[in-house]
């Protein structure tokens, strides 16, 4: 979903909030000592945020309009860290429990650091090496946490 769309989503909701505590305020009992009375106040939030609501709706109603005649020149493309990701992802769920935390999660670093960075750090030599060592490290270090601070084993696998 569209950050406009959400924005819009969020305007009608506001407005309908807003509305609700117009409504409420009319259950407030009057105390005649005050002079503008205790409805003032969450009426005059409800009207303000009312105003709000329905700037946001509008605003984000054009922005919608104008990135859809944007998109609609534009040609469909392929995200391929996401269906990277993905992929990861679920043989990191598959294998977890065979090969175990700390294997399956170095593996799991590596290549999805090695994925993520930008093509000038992969001919650097450092940045492999930074890679190769926040993989072997941090699921140990996880894996140690876990057992000896919280005393949850997590999954041994062939290490075990």
């Amino acid at each position: 979903m569209s950050h406009e769309k959400k924005n819009i989503i969020s305007g009608f909701f506001f407005l309908a909030l807003s509305v609700f505590i117009y409504a409420v305020s009319y259950t407030i009992k009057l105390v005649k000592a005050d002079s503008l009375g205790p409805q003032f106040f969450p009426r005059l939030v409800s009207f303000i945020m009312a105003q709000l609501a329905v700037y946001l709706i509008a605003v984000n109603a054009l922005r919608l309009r104008r990135n859809r005649e944007k998109t609609e020149k534009k040609i469909f493309k392929l995200n391929i860290p996401l269906i990277v990701t993905s992929v990861l992802l679920v043989a990191y769920g598959l294998l977890i429990n065979s090969l175990g935390f700390i294997v399956t999660t170095m593996l799991y670093l590596f290549v999805q650091i090695y994925m993520l960075l930008p093509l000038e750090c992969l001919k650097k030599r450092s940045y492999m090496i930074i890679t190769a060592c926040v993989s072997l490290l941090t699921p140990v270090f996880i894996y140690y946490l876990f057992y000896m601070a919280f005393n949850i084993f997590l999954p041994v696998g062939i290490l075990g």
